[in-house]
C-alpha cells in the first residue's frame, strides 16, 4: 500500500485493519490515525515526512478538528509501529537534508523506517523541489522487497 497525505493515512489504516491483505506500507506525509485490529499481523512500514509540513505537522497537532482530537506526529508513529511490530534494534543515519530512523529485528521481519526531511514541507518529492532525495524510489526499493505468503481471501458480496 502506498499513498500521499490522505492516501498515506489510508495505507496506514489498511496495514493496521487488514494486515492479511497488505504486504508492506510505504507512504509520504501522512499520519497514523488507526488502531490495529485484534488480529493485526506486523507489516513492514516505510514513511517519509517533512519537518516543515504545515498541512499534517511533523510533531502532531492538538485539537486538529475542533473537538479536542489529537493528531499524532511522525515520530510518535515511528515509535508506536516499532513497538507494535516487536522491533528490538533501532538506528539513526544522518544524511544531507535529514535523517533516517530504522527499527530492526521485528516480528515477521516487519521493520519500520521513518525518513525525516528537515527542509521539506507537505510534498517531499524531487519534482516539487522540496528535496533532492528520490523518496518515490526509496519507497519502491523498500516495499517491492515484500510479498504476502498467501493470496488474501476476499469476502463475497
Amino acid at each position: 500500500m502506498a499513498g500521499h497525505s490522505n492516501g498515506c493515512m489510508m495505507s496506514f489504516a489498511m496495514g493496521m485493519k487488514q494486515s492479511d491483505m497488505v504486504a508492506a506500507v510505504c507512504c509520504h506525509s501522512g499520519v497514523l490515525m488507526s488502531n490495529p485490529s485484534d488480529d493485526y499481523d506486523p507489516r513492514p512500514t516505510w514513511f517519509v515526512h517533512g519537518e516543515k509540513d504545515d498541512v499534517l505537522p511533523y510533531d502532531g497537532l492538538e485539537n486538529y478538528d475542533g473537538t479536542g482530537t489529537y493528531m499524532p506526529g511522525a515520530q510518535e508513529a515511528f515509535d508506536y509501529l516499532s513497538d507494535l511490530n516487536g522491533c528490538s534494534i533501532n538506528s539513526t543515519t544522518d544524511f544531507d537534508g535529514g535523517y533516517t530512523q530504522d527499527a530492526w529485528n521485528c516480528t515477521n521481519g516487519a521493520n519500520v523506517t521513518l525518513m525525516t526531511l528537515t527542509d521539506a514541507e507537505h510534498s517531499p518529492y524531487i519534482f516539487y523541489r522540496e528535496t533532492e532525495i528520490d523518496t518515490t524510489l526509496a519507497a519502491w526499493e523498500f516495499c517491492s522487497g515484500f510479498e504476502l505468503s498467501e493470496e488474501p481471501e476476499l469476502d463475497d458480496f
